[in-house]
C-alpha cells in the first residue's frame, strides 16, 4: 500500500498529538566571527545554544548552552 502524505496525515485528524519538537537555527556574521544560535523545544526540553566560530579556520572560539 502506498498512500500520499495528505492521506497519511488524515490519520491524525481528531487525535491528540503525542510529541512535537521544534528546532530553529540562526546565523549571524559578526566582527568576532560567525555566531550560530540554535533553539530546541519539545515536550521535555527548552534549550538554547550559542556557538561563536572563526570564519576562516572554523575553530570554535566560544560556546554556551542553557536549558530553561
Amino acid at each position: 500500500m502506498s498512500r500520499s502524505v495528505a492521506e497519511l496525515k488524515k490519520l491524525a485528524l481528531n487525535q491528540r498529538q503525542t510529541f512535537h519538537r521544534t528546532v530553529a537555527t540562526e546565523v549571524y556574521l559578526t566582527d568576532e566571527g560567525a555566531l550560530v544560535v540554535a533553539k530546541l523545544q519539545d515536550n521535555y526540553h527548552d534549550m538554547e545554544m550559542a556557538v561563536l566560530v572563526d570564519r576562516e579556520s572554523y575553530v570554535i572560539k566560544d560556546i554556551d548552552a542553557v536549558m530553561n
